[in-house]
């Protein structure tokens, strides 16, 4: 199972490792895909100037957008990495590019080096390991130390246990003892 498991990360490693390289954008393309929404709804935003680097965008709602620490107030480009829409139309009000502020994580670049590896063969391990001496290896368990304590007892279980039942000593029946014998 561990061999057919390894397989498949070789083989998908591999795929990904190949795809990627046919890849010309600066994003993976899904994230490029995503980048682009985002652009087309910044469009109908208005972009004030606050102070500094901070930023009123208007839209539906009006957000607060740092540009200089990558902070939005609708928490769409912390969570994702992705500039939002309210980021996206700050930019190009400023004339910068939406690109300086995604997330390293989600370039090609770094999608490229995380396949770059390959996961190896095993050798086989059907065959057996054979020391030096040539005499069978014994495994011994790793030495135990008793616990501190008095050692814990084994609970009786309920069924060994027989229910001795109530007899009354005036009348002899059973279920009831002479206290509580309604024939006396």
């Amino acid at each position: 199972m561990v061999d057919v498991l390894r397989g498949k990360m070789m083989q998908s490693m591999y795929t990904r490792r190949v795809d990627s390289n046919q890849w010309t954008t600066k994003l993976t393309p899904f994230m490029e895909e995503k980048l682009q929404k985002e652009t087309s709804m910044a469009q109908s935003l208005q972009v004030v100037l606050l102070q500094g680097s901070t930023f009123e965008v208007r839209g539906e709602s009006a957000e607060i957008v740092d540009i200089d620490h990558w902070d939005c107030s609708c928490k769409g480009w912390q969570i994702t990495g992705l500039p939002c829409s309210h980021a996206v139309a700050v930019c190009e009000c400023i004339g910068r590019s939406p690109y300086d502020y995604c997330s390293r994580y989600l370039t090609v670049e770094n999608f490229r080096l995380t396949y770059e590896q390959s996961i190896y063969p095993v050798p086989n391990v059907d065959s057996q390991v054979q020391n030096e001496s040539n005499q069978p290896v014994i495994v011994m368990p790793p030495p135990t130390k008793r616990p501190p304590g008095r050692p814990k007892m084994k609970q009786v279980d309920s069924i060994d246990i027989i229910k001795r039942q109530l007899q009354c000593s005036k009348r002899k029946g059973l279920g009831h003892n002479k206290k509580t014998c309604k024939n006396s």
